[in-house]
């Protein structure tokens, strides 16, 4: 059933593909909103395991605050290189977090912590997708046959 969710929570992706950019774009631009509705859902997660209505309401909120965040960033600078960066790695980076985050919250389960604990997740989770994908890239630049065997898994 799981693998269900995720393919069905994938195909809402591609669907959300249709969404025309200038809608996407009205809420986008609301940074701080945005910004609070996410925090909202990792307070509610963090008590309540996240069921799959949830799963996709927080999928989206992250996407619409990683674009927001590139909204309010403009076009050039730090910011707008690392979310490209995010978005040219994004299949990599989404199977990265999934598996970052079941070890992690089964990891931290085990280790008897308060109920911050997904917070924890989180956040290590965040840190270590965007070290991973800052390394693939790396690697793709410097080695001819590491940039095949990624196009033949991922291209």
């Amino acid at each position: 059933m799981f693998n269900l969710d995720l393919l069905s929570m994938g195909l809402l992706g591609l669907l959300i593909g249709f969404i025309p950019l200038r809608r996407i774009e009205g809420f986008a631009v609301y940074l701080a909103p945005v910004l609070v509705a996410n925090l909202a859902y990792l307070v509610v997660i963090t008590y309540w395991y996240p069921i799959y209505a949830l799963n996709i309401v927080g999928v989206c909120l992250t996407l619409l605050l990683f674009y927001a965040i590139g909204v309010k960033a403009g076009e050039r600078g730090m910011v707008q290189a690392k979310v490209i960066l995010l978005g040219k790695y994004s299949l990599l980076a989404y199977i990265v977090q999934i598996a970052l985050l079941q070890a992690l919250v089964r990891g931290l389960r085990r280790l008897d912590l308060p109920t911050g604990r997904l917070l924890i997740a989180f956040m290590a989770t965040t840190v270590l997708t965007w070290l991973i994908v800052q390394a693939v890239d790396r690697l793709r630049r410097k080695s001819a046959a590491f940039n095949r065997a990624y196009q033949a898994v991922f291209a």
